[in-house]
C-alpha cells in the first residue's frame, strides 16, 4: 500500500463480512495471516458503496451457511466519483465460477495462463496496478492458482 499511496492512489477494501464491525474484520484477516496494518478495510454487509461502481458488475450469492451475501471479487477503480476501470468474473463473460478459462490474451500486460483453469482462480494483477491506473487502462491479469478439468 506505501507505494500505491506515494502515487497518491488511496485503497479501500470492503467486504460484505463482519457486520458492520471493521475491526473485527481486520482481526480476522490478521488471525488468518494477512497483513492488514496498512488497509482501510470497511464491512459492508448491506452493499451500500456497490453503488460506486457500475451494477452489471457485481456477482452477488448467499454465503453456502447463509451467514451473509457476498459479492465475488471486483476491482472498481475511480477518480473521484467517477469510474475509470473496473474488473469482476462477470466483465470476464461469465458470472459461473467454474467457467473455464482458456487465455486473457487481450487484457494488456496479463499474465499468460500455464493452462486452463476455472475463472475462480483469476484476479487483477497487483502488480500492474499502479501502472494500468496511471496509463488509464485495464489492469492486467493472472491466475492465482490452477486447477481444471
Amino acid at each position: 500500500m506505501p507505494a500505491l499511496r506515494a502515487q497518491g492512489i488511496n485503497v479501500r477494501c470492503i467486504t460484505a463480512d463482519g457486520k458492520g464491525d471493521h475491526a473485527a474484520v481486520k482481526k480476522l484477516l490478521k488471525e488468518k495471516g494477512a497483513v492488514v496494518d496498512d488497509l482501510d478495510i470497511t464491512s459492508d454487509p448491506k452493499h451500500k458503496t456497490l453503488a460506486l461502481g457500475p451494477a452489471s458488475l457485481f456477482v452477488a450469492a448467499p454465503r453456502p451457511d447463509n451467514s451473509y451475501t457476498m459479492v465475488q471479487p471486483a476491482v472498481v477503480v475511480l477518480d473521484g466519483l467517477k469510474v475509470v476501470s473496473s474488473w469482476s468474473w462477470k466483465s470476464m463473460g461469465s458470472d459461473d465460477a467454474v467457467h473455464m478459462v482458456t487465455s486473457l490474451d487481450g487484457v494488456k500486460n496479463s499474465t499468460p495462463l500455464e493452462k486452463e483453469t476455472y475463472l475462480v482462480t483469476i484476479r487483477p494483477s497487483a502488480t500492474d496496478l499502479i501502472e494500468a491506473i496511471n496509463e488509464g487502462r485495464d489492469i492486467g491479469l493472472e491466475s492465482v492458482m490452477y486447477f481444471g478439468k
